[in-house]
């Protein structure tokens, strides 16, 4: 197995964001059906990676606000993740 500290030296920062997007398998949580399609970022992966990162960043402050009170956005928060977590698991067993 090739070691990926290793492997991302080599390339470019966009290849090392593709090979991040692939590893992570961020086509998986993409709004493009492009991508989910052909199970690979097919767009920009620097900004699929970054948009997932935003996703979580806002995932994880939105449990931060329910924690203190009931809020609506953490509801369409919720909403969000649990579509995503659907398509997840559906894209799985279609794999299956």
């Amino acid at each position: 197995m090739i070691d990926l500290e290793t492997e991302l030296k080599t390339l470019t920062p966009e290849a090392g964001f593709r090979l991040y997007a692939e590893r992570l398998q961020v086509w998986r949580l993409c709004a493009s059906a492009q991508c989910r399609r052909a199970q690979a970022c097919r767009g920009d992966p620097f900004r699929c990676c970054r948009r997932c990162s935003d996703w979580a960043e806002a995932v994880k402050s939105a449990a931060i606000l329910e924690r203190a009170a009931r809020d609506p956005a953490v509801e369409a928060m919720r909403s969000d993740l649990a579509q995503r977590v659907k398509r997840l698991a559906a894209s799985m067993r279609d794999e299956s």
